[in-house]
């Protein structure tokens, strides 16, 4: 009886120790760097993702009336759009993003703290807020107290150094 509670008294610290761990460990760290009127505004994010919405070029309408004195397609470009998981939401960033017309650049970069994967750099001009979120709990979202994300659209991104058309 007594090696049946030795062992699960090992197994028991055997499991809390590596879910603390899993839990505490941030192998990358992820950083939003906003410059906007002359002020830097930087912000930890804890997680980032991208995407392209490409359209096709649109063929001018059959109508005779409405294609009249047109020969070339209209062209409707891309969106560049981010969504980003903010760690804290600071004031500075949340004032940038409360007014309707805010356009802005940015840099975000993504370090591996072990120093195995090189860094990413994903360089957004022209960007402007899309969606915001705001979640709060009496639990605890990575030492804050509520999970935070943002949708921005951007212009034009580079991502380490290449242009995305």
């Amino acid at each position: 009886m007594k090696n049946m509670i030795k062992l699960w008294l090992v197994a028991f610290i055997v499991f809390a120790s590596t879910s603390v761990k899993g839990q505490t460990d941030e192998r990358n760290k992820i950083q939003m760097t906003i410059m906007h009127e002359g002020k830097t505004i930087t912000t930890e994010l804890s997680g980032v993702g991208f995407s392209i919405s490409r359209y096709k070029d649109l063929e001018p309408a059959p109508d005779a009336a409405t294609t009249a004195g047109t020969k070339e397609k209209t062209v409707i470009t891309g969106n560049y759009y981010l969504t980003l998981n903010i760690k804290k939401v600071n004031n500075d960033f949340l004032k940038l993003m409360s007014k309707k017309s805010t356009v802005f650049n940015g840099t975000i970069t993504v370090t591996d703290t072990y120093g195995k994967n090189a860094p990413k750099e994903i360089k957004f001009s022209n960007a402007s807020l899309e969606s915001y979120s705001d979640q709060f709990s009496t639990m605890s979202y990575e030492d804050a107290y509520s999970s935070s994300g943002v949708s921005l659209s951007a212009k034009s991104i580079t991502i380490n150094g290449v242009v995305m058309e």
